[in-house]
């Protein structure tokens, strides 16, 4: 198992765990789910550290050394499949992220 630590303000989910936001947690299939949707833009983008990595803190904003852009969110959202408008806050396109990244609990949205 691999640990990975969320670095945003919104809970993910990454092979069916939950991440929240700041905690260190055990990823079971690691190895296999590192290579799929939004999980490499995830690491690329530091929305996520793995394992040993450290935070890297950007000088980009002043907002929160965590917390990934506006431009970083749509490209997240748009990696996923989603449409994103660029004039959306920043909460807004988070909660649109949260969306796309939560396991449907029932498997199907058809009854």
């Amino acid at each position: 198992m691999t640990k990975i630590t969320n670095n945003i303000k919104s809970t993910l989910y990454i092979g069916g765990t939950k991440l929240a936001p700041g905690v260190e947690t055990a990823v079971e299939n690691w190895d296999h789910v590192k290579k799929t949707g939004a999980v490499p833009k995830w690491i690329e983008t530091k929305v996520i550290s793995v394992g040993g990595e450290t935070k890297s803190k950007s000088s980009k904003s002043n907002k929160s050394d965590d917390a990934p852009t506006k431009a970083e969110l749509i490209e997240q959202i748009e990696s996923l499949g989603g449409t994103a408008n660029k004039r959306d806050t920043v909460a807004k396109l988070t909660e649109q992220l949260d969306d796309l990244t939560a396991p449907d609990p029932n498997g199907s949205e058809e009854e």
